[in-house]
């Protein structure tokens, strides 16, 4: 904590400093323009949007504005020519005050009754107070109806807050296309949590899935990640692949890369329109930052320490924002830059897989090794955005964006593996619970020190320019073009040392014996004994056995064109829109596997401290042990960091390599309108989409070379699609505070890039088990095939570049009631039928490996058939007089799939999805003092099938809760002090197959804090 305190100390100091450079004394400013754009609607609510968009406060009754109509307002405007525009002809006038506050009169010319006729309608009684918080502390008024039907009017004044993002939110999903759930900094630099996937896991029906204790992927409404079309500020954007194992993710978004400081919310499209990218059946996820035109000019600096409590590392961390508009409006820029670093461990527990066995004539299953890992990761991220907007006239409007971000992670692996097969049973020491060993004493077996080191680099590059034309009050132009990357390398290759002892004794001679007790582990969270003999902490005990690298580079490219054009319509036909959408996407994934050679390995190259680890998860005790030092063995095998480790590529480099090539035109029209049934206004929109993508895989593939061997030649697969995607939305306004919304479209997510390639990959630890054993004899191979099977190792992975589309359609409700003061209930529902569902299947395949021909248990995707995922979503929040406010979410969710297998005819639950999620997050804001704490669950979900098993059970995640904590205060309008922390339970995931007993994982994160400093200018 002392680094904490000093960090706090530097910069109360550096922020006082610049306060007194900045300060100056208030004067008149010069009338200036606002960038105004307010569809035609109730007065109410442009009224709302113009105090939003103007930083105006404006006071209006409410009893003299509904049913009324206001006009539509697009373009730069003052505020009295914007109010006036707004007003004209709707029997509303403007007066300011002396002090600049508007006010909205009734004016003594009546409103045209055909301005109240449209929006004639039962209204609910009471106070309304529409809540919306403004950039820097500036304010918003509001509108009061009293129980008396006079004009006298309440004011309701909210600063930035944390109500305040959440009435910004709410807002935004009542004025929406569709059914929509957002996330709302409450000010420049206070996004309401430091990881933006954590963030966005509040929302009804989002749920996250976390690498290495932070949040890193999205799931919605039951489908993964996979399922998410994700642009940043409207733009496609490019993914970074996972490059630290043979593992891939695809087209699934890495959140961690993007800084929480610079994002100004995070919309979740549910419901999609005809204009709306293509490519997420559970959603469209939009990352948006600031508009450079909206408010006035500011300067925002956030400087926090990091402190995880399994490291004992406290890191410092800082952001600052900056904005600037011109006088008149029609200019402005907007920049960032953030810099955070965090130090943290995780403890691990694994089995790889069960086989089965013979013991005293029974037949059981058996954990085939159990490892312990403890990981230590330094991040780094550098982040800077910048966006400028200019507007050369009323009509026209041009726009650059720019984001940079590379995230560093070095990562430091070291694991102690108990090989399960290994050496004899104690008499008496082996328990078996239904068919299970859930515990064993093992005499003369073998123990494994193998360390895994990367320093692993994702960069990533966005740019979009564009523009939008407002030819006239009827037609507007819009286009962007947008270019993004996603680099992910490695600069330090993956280095897998290994050590292992040899004959049943350790490098000492003596007997390598070790003890396990699985039992209660995944209720329990932790396991009553893994213990074992060999001194780990003498660096000679384990013999060193050899030294593999794994250089990996993934490019991801995106280039995309998309132009609108729209007209607007007076009548059942309120506007149209059409465009088309280019985007060319491009993956090269490059992997080479080389066993090093070098000079002989002693205890001196492992003279590397480790802390004690596992003593929260093991009963019986840390584990205290020394790891290798890896520069000493990157320097004494000559593995030079700069040297380009991928080129000469052997065969096998070629088939673990591939790209992949993606081009997609789509054209759209959308229809707007406006009805009315039975009384009852209905607004909505339909449409299609129609796209067509052509893909070309970039593979290899073994053949015949005529000598009786075999040849890598280059091959490529081709495929094309067009899909129709048809779209209807409709919202029916019961009254002013209730709305009911219909949706049924058809939506399509395309196959994982990762799935696509033509690769077909072997567990790396089998090639070169089998190469070394096929330099020693048939005796040492058979003996490798047995140990390599019994460790559930003999398996690979495998894509399929003839792969079909997800197709599905969808049906959406909502039921939305927002209360008159703050808040809202929301109830929503959804239905989604999948075809062309794509499911893995493990089969047995004979492959020639180092020159051995053996089965592997090869995983490859194929389109098996249909699934469906239905739901219900429910949404509450609320804010009391006296300073505490609720808001909560949960999601209950069905699936489930029909697969055609090769073995038949399977029904089984889809990967990734909860049955039942929720968040409940109470709050309290009063004076200067903010408070709130986020309490987030989820239940177990599948996580595909375990390749490492003799059965193909699927692999269960165990349900799983965080609590979150957030402390504010105020010191006074520029300056704030706050502390928050994450997973305050220190809660352990837990993963198993078929049932609890069968043990997988154990995950143990620990708590994290963070303490900082904010201040605005």
């Amino acid at each position: 904590m002392f680094v904490i305190s000093r960090l706090l100390r530097f910069a109360a100091v550096l922020l006082s400093v610049f306060y007194a450079a900045t300060s100056t004394a208030a004067g008149q400013e010069p009338e200036q323009k606002h960038q105004f754009y307010i569809e035609k609607q109730e007065a109410r609510l442009a009224l709302t949007l113009f105090a939003q968009q103007a930083e105006q406060q404006v006071l209006f009754p409410l009893n003299r504005v509904k049913d009324i109509e206001a006009n539509r307002l697009v373009g730069a405007y003052t505020t009295e020519q914007g109010i006036d525009i707004l007003l004209r002809d709707t029997g509303l006038e403007p007066v300011f005050s002396k002090n600049r506050v508007l006010t909205i009169v009734a004016s003594k010319k009546a409103a045209p009754e055909e301005s109240t006729m449209k929006f004639e309608k039962k209204k609910l009684s009471g106070m309304i107070a529409f809540l919306t918080a403004m950039f820097g502390g500036g304010q918003t008024a509001m509108a009061v109806e009293n129980g008396n039907g006079d004009d006298s009017i309440e004011e309701i004044v909210v600063t930035a807050s944390y109500a305040g993002s959440l009435a910004s939110a709410l807002d935004q999903k009542r004025m929406a296309d569709g059914i929509v759930d957002s996330v709302k900094a409450e000010d420049i630099g206070k996004f309401p949590a430091v990881n933006i996937a954590e963030a966005v896991q509040r929302i009804p029906g989002v749920s996250i899935t976390r690498e290495a204790g932070e949040g890193q992927f999205v799931s919605v409404r039951g489908l993964g990640p996979t399922f998410q079309a994700v642009t940043f500020n409207g733009a496609p954007i490019a993914y970074n692949e996972n490059i630290r194992n043979s593992g891939q993710s695809g087209r699934q978004f890495r959140f961690r890369i993007l800084p929480a400081d610079l994002i100004s919310g995070v919309g979740v499209y549910k419901s999609p329109t005809a204009d709306m990218i293509d490519g997420g059946i559970g959603s469209n996820i939009d990352v948006a930052t600031q508009n450079p035109l909206d408010g006035d000019g500011f300067t925002s600096i956030n400087v926090f320490a990091n402190y995880d409590e399994q490291s004992e590392q406290s890191n410092p961390n800082a952001a600052i924002s900056y904005g600037w508009n011109n006088e008149d409006k029609n200019f402005g820029f907007i920049g960032g830059l953030s810099r955070s670093e965090r130090e943290v461990r995780f403890d691990r527990f694994q089995t790889e897989g069960f086989s089965t066995f013979t013991i005293d004539g029974q037949e059981v299953e058996r954990a085939g090794n159990l490892q312990a890992t403890l990981e230590q990761e330094k991040r780094q991220r550098t982040s800077a955005f910048g966006a400028m907007k200019w507007q050369p006239s009323d009509q026209l409007e041009l726009g650059l964006d720019v984001l940079y971000s590379k995230f560093e992670n070095e990562i430091l692996e070291d694991r102690i593996r108990f090989e399960g097969d290994s050496g004899t049973s104690l008499a008496g020491s082996t328990i078996i619970e239904n068919g299970l060993v859930v515990a064993d004493s093992r005499v003369g077996g073998r123990v494994s020190r193998n360390l895994e080191a990367s320093a692993q680099t994702h960069e990533n590059l966005f740019v979009k320019l564009g523009g939008d034309w407002q030819i006239n009050d009827d037609w507007n132009v819009s286009a962007f073009y947008s270019f993004s990357e996603a680099d992910s390398k490695l600069d330090l290759p993956l280095q897998r040392i290994e050590a292992r002892t040899v004959g049943g004794v350790d490098g000492n001679g003596n007997s390598v014996d070790y003890s396990y007790d699985l039992r209660g582990g995944v209720n329990s969270q932790s396991l009553p004994v893994f213990s074992t003999s060999v001194n780990l902490a003498d660096p000679n005990a384990i013999p060193f056995r050899r030294y593999r690298i794994r250089p990996i580079e993934s490019n991801d490219e995106d280039n995309s064109f998309l132009a609108d054009i729209e007209r607007q319509f007076e009548g059942v036909i309120t506007g149209v829109k059409a465009g088309i959408q280019w985007t060319e996407r491009s993956r090269d994934y490059q992997r080479r596997d080389r066993t090093l050679v070098g000079p002989d390995v002693d205890g001196s190259f492992y003279n590397r401290s480790i802390p004690n680890a596992y003593g929260d998860i093991f009963g019986s005790g840390a584990l205290h042990q020394v790891g290798g030092n890896v520069g000493l063995f990157t320097g004494s095998f000559g593995l030079n960091p700069n040297d380009n480790a991928l080129n000469n590529p052997t065969n096998s480099d070629r088939r673990n390599s591939y790209g992949v090539e993606e081009e997609i035109l789509a054209t759209y029209a959308r229809f707007d309108f406006e009805a009315e049934a039975s009384g009852v206004p209905i607004e909505g929109n339909f449409g299609l989409r129609y796209v067509t993508t052509d893909t070309d895989v970039l593979g290899n593939e073994s053949v015949a070379d005529g000598s009786g061997g075999t040849t890598i030649q280059p091959r490529t697969f081709s495929s094309s699609y067009s899909e129709v995607l048809p779209s209807i939305n409709a919202n029916f306004k019961f009254t002013d505070n209730v709305q009911m919304r219909l949706g049924l479209s058809r939506s399509m997510t395309r196959p994982s890039l990762a799935d696509l390639r033509s690769t077909l990959t072997p567990n790396s630890t089998a090639v070169s088990d089998l190469a070394d054993a096929a330099a020693q004899g048939q005796a040492a191979i058979d003996a490798a095939i047995v140990d390599l099977r019994n460790g559930g190792e003999l398996v690979g992975i495998a894509g399929n570049p003839n792969l079909d589309p997800y197709l599905s359609w969808n049906l959406d409700a909502s039921f939305e009631w927002y209360f008159d003061d703050f808040g809202a209930l929301t109830i929503a529902a959804f239905y989604k039928d999948i075809d062309g569902f794509i499911a893995s299947v493990v089969q047995d395949e004979l492959l020639t490996v180092s020159g051995v021909q053996t089965s592997f248990a090869i995983q490859r995707p194929i389109n098996a058939g249909k699934a469906s995922v239905s739901g219900i979503e429910l949404g509450y929040t609320t804010k009391w007089e006296n300073g505490f406010g609720l808001t909560a979410t949960g999601t209950v969710t069905d699936s489930s799939a029909e697969l055609d297998l090769p073995t038949g005819q399977v029904t089984a639950n889809l990967q990734g999805v909860s049955d039942l999620s929720y968040n409940i997050s109470p709050f309290y804001e009063k004076g200067p003092i903010q408070a709130r704490i986020s309490y987030t669950w989820r239940s177990e979900f599948d996580r595909g099938f375990s390749l490492n098993t003799s059965s193909g059970r699927a692999f269960t995640v165990g349900a799983f809760g965080s609590l979150d904590f957030s402390l504010s205060y105020d010191i006074n309008e520029r300056f704030s002090v706050y502390v928050s922390g994450v997973n305050m339970l220190d809660e352990v995931e837990t993963a198993y197959e078929t049932n609890k007993a069968f043990i997988r994982e154990l995950n143990d994160y620990g708590r994290s804090y963070n303490v900082g400093v904010r201040a605005s200018f």
